[in-house]
């Protein structure tokens, strides 16, 4: 075979190469999504979602947050107030009761089991928030009262729309404001006079519950812009005001949901990556579920990272471990239906 000939083989290898890892990469982007067609198209509040969970992920790693206390305190101060607001803003009650019991049971039942599952290691390994000795008592403190590392925020969603549900169900025939206020009042009685519910948690959830009542759809809270980073930088800037329930931390959050609503703007929505960073969007409770195993994981991957001085390259692995090998394991127990256990027909949406 001549030169020419040769030449002409590499070209038609290079192309081939080319196109099998198109092909590779679009299936490794949408492997878990299936045929996204059959649901709800993928909005704004996905993507702010997405990256509110990879945030989460990443302030649980625990050599990022040795190196980097201030940026977890931060970081998690002021996403945690916008992810409640947010979730308590999706919760829908004109339901029938058995649907959402069922939807509170698909949030409780696997929150007991991830709680208890730590607590039990906890007596092994250490885990913050974990038991002090074995016994009913304790178990009952750390699934109903205390939780364990951050499952506090799924105990917090099933404790707040138990009360949502009974008091817009049972005041139904009540004027909006007046049932809002019952409302707000019992969270704030449960969060002043019981250990149930802390009162920064009561607050968030119910301004998230006032915006849905007001008759507007969190999706349609299209607008934003990037240069929300500035103000939202200058807020942060002092840790004295890194409180819920102050004033500064509340206006950066809203900086904060304004910047990735115009960073959403700017992207090519038929990009398959976008497409696929609004997934994970989609599907945070098993991410949130499940990357606590992955994280402590990454605890014994520390030596393999020795080079990395900064702590980051071990960050961006341990995250991406964390949040694909949740997705993973959500994908096994839908494929084995292991997840009816939970009362759910499949945890990945």
């Amino acid at each position: 075979m001549g030169k020419f000939g040769k030449n002409v083989q590499n070209i038609a290898r290079r192309k081939c190469s080319y196109i099998a890892f198109l092909y590779l990469r679009g299936k490794l982007l949408t492997g878990f999504m299936g045929n996204t067609s059959r649901v709800l198209p993928f909005n704004h509040v996905d993507f702010l979602r997405m990256a509110m969970i990879v945030i989460v992920v990443l302030c649980h790693i625990v050599r990022f947050t040795e190196h980097y206390p201030w940026a977890k305190e931060g970081l998690l101060t002021l996403v945690m107030p916008c992810f409640l607001f947010v979730t308590a803003a999706l919760v829908n009650v004109d339901k029938q009761s058995k649907d959402f019991a069922r939807y509170l049971l698909r949030i409780l039942l696997p929150y007991i089991t991830m709680v208890l599952g730590f607590a039990l290691l906890s007596l092994y390994l250490p885990v913050r928030g974990g038991l002090h000795e074995l016994s009913v008592s304790e178990l009952t403190r750390v699934v109903f009262i205390d939780s364990i590392g951050p499952y506090w925020f799924l105990h917090t969603l099933v404790v707040c729309g138990a009360v949502y549900y009974l008091v817009y169900r049972g005041l139904s025939a009540c004027a909006p404001l007046p049932r809002f206020l019952v409302f707000f009042s019992l969270l704030l009685a449960l969060a002043m006079l019981t250990p149930i519910l802390s009162l920064r948690h009561a607050v968030y959830y119910g301004m998230g519950v006032a915006l849905r009542q007001s008759g507007v759809r969190l999706s349609s809270l299209g607008f934003g812009s990037v240069w929300a980073m500035l103000p939202m930088l200058l807020l942060m800037i002092d840790p004295a005001h890194w409180e819920w329930l102050d004033l500064r931390l509340a206006l950066a959050s809203v900086c904060f949901f304004l910047f990735f609503n115009g960073l959403y703007a700017k992207q090519n929505k038929d990009n398959v990556l976008f497409r696929h960073l609004c997934f994970l969007g989609r599907n945070t409770l098993p991410i949130y579920l499940f990357h606590p195993i992955f994280t402590m994981v990454g605890k014994y991957l520390s030596p393999l990272f020795a080079f990395d001085t900064t702590s980051l390259l071990h960050a961006a692995a341990v995250t991406l471990l964390s949040v694909y090998g949740s997705l993973c394991l959500a994908w096994i127990l839908d494929r084995f239906s292991l997840s009816r256990l939970w009362l759910s027909p499949g945890i990945l949406r």
